[in-house]
């Protein structure tokens, strides 16, 4: 009976995998027309103005500003559509035509230091509430 229980957990595991790749490839096929419509008209000269912002965005962030950090956010996603020119080796191969590559760990790291800026009085006003 137990081993019955556990085939069928594999099987809806299975199952449960299989729906989320699909709507994951959905979403990934929505956006891509829009994408590589605006990433067509992007210039290497765009993108250096969009990581210079970033990088300013990130000192800031780390030194405490919060808004810096919203702002960091906003431009590490826009780094995912304009670094073209910059985006180095792929590092992780996700299907035939999409990868992580070398320039996409810049959003990555822009990312994760504004979720520690604004995570980190979230944590502490959570701590002192219970």
């Amino acid at each position: 009976m137990f081993m019955g229980h556990h085939r069928l957990s594999a099987d809806l595991a299975s199952q449960l995998l299989g729906g989320v790749r699909r709507v994951i490839a959905g979403l990934l096929d929505a956006v891509q027309g829009p994408v590589s419509q605006l990433r067509a008209h992007v210039t290497p000269g765009m993108s250096l103005v969009v990581l210079g912002l970033l990088l300013v965005a990130a000192v800031l962030t780390a030194r405490g500003d919060r808004l810096a950090a919203l702002a960091l956010v906003a431009l590490s996603l826009a780094w995912l559509l304009v670094n073209g020119a910059f985006e180095g080796p792929t590092l992780l191969v996700l299907s035939w035509s999409h990868g992580i590559t070398a320039g996409d760990l810049v959003s990555v790291g822009g990312l994760l230091l504004a979720a520690w800026r604004l995570g980190t009085p979230l944590v502490g006003a959570l701590r002192s509430a219970l």
